[in-house]
């Protein structure tokens, strides 16, 4: 039952200088870490395209640009076994096929949610020379063809409809499915004219009028790429 009296202490004239130079380390931290993470021309978002690209071309070397040409497959970044979607974040196999350098583009990937996609790419992005980010490829010719996903008619017979409207919101939903999982490339349209039944890839095509090929062919890509086109 006894009371406790605390007495305050002198104040230690170190604390007042403890604050601003807290501060200090703060912005220069900062601006440090800032400076680091865009410190080449090509990393200005600020600057046209042009600059950015030759900016960045002129830094890389012979490897770099030829890894920028290879396209891996998706069990070679997630242990995958018989599945068709990646499911898990593989770190070991991340590291080795980023361990010489950025690579061009990772195909059969599938991820199962945009998550596991960028956490490939903030590893891509962190942990290679140049920060190159990488694309994810894959099929969508008549719908992303990730589990779950909507599966279209043929190009084929989305070409006899006539109907560029229709094909045109067909693309859109391919797309946004496919942003959905992280993919944000497409394999598709195919814009050959298909005018010989031995190809093996007639079914991948809008038939054999340049016309109809045209008219289908901007309709889906104005569906996939937005109102960009």
């Amino acid at each position: 039952g006894r009371n406790v009296i605390i007495y305050p202490t002198k104040p230690d004239p170190f604390m007042k200088y403890l604050k601003p130079v807290c501060c200090i380390f703060f912005f220069v931290s900062y601006y440090v870490n800032a400076s680091f993470a865009q410190r080449y021309p090509y990393q200005d978002k600020t600057s046209p395209v042009e600059t950015r690209v030759r900016d960045l071309i002129s830094r890389m070397t012979t490897l770099e640009k030829i890894r920028q040409l290879d396209m891996y497959r998706g069990w070679s970044i997630c242990s995958m076994g018989e599945a068709h979607e990646a499911t898990t974040f593989d770190l070991d196999s991340v590291k080795k096929v980023f361990k010489q350098g950025a690579i061009g583009s990772i195909h059969d990937f599938y991820p199962v949610s945009a998550e596991l996609a960028n956490k490939v790419q903030q590893y891509a992005v962190k942990h290679t020379r140049l920060g190159i980010p990488v694309m994810f490829i894959e099929e969508g010719l008549h719908g992303y063809s990730g589990r779950g996903s909507t599966s279209f008619p043929i190009s084929l017979a989305l070409a006899a409809t006539w109907d560029t409207a229709m094909v045109q919101q067909i693309g859109h939903a391919i797309a946004t499915e496919s942003r959905a999982h992280g993919t944000d490339m497409i394999l598709g349209p195919l814009l050959g004219v298909a005018r010989d039944p031995r190809w093996g890839r007639m079914e991948e095509t809008f038939g054999e009028d340049t016309h109809l090929v045209s008219e289908i062919g901007l309709a889906m890509v104005k569906g996939l790429q937005g109102g960009d086109v």
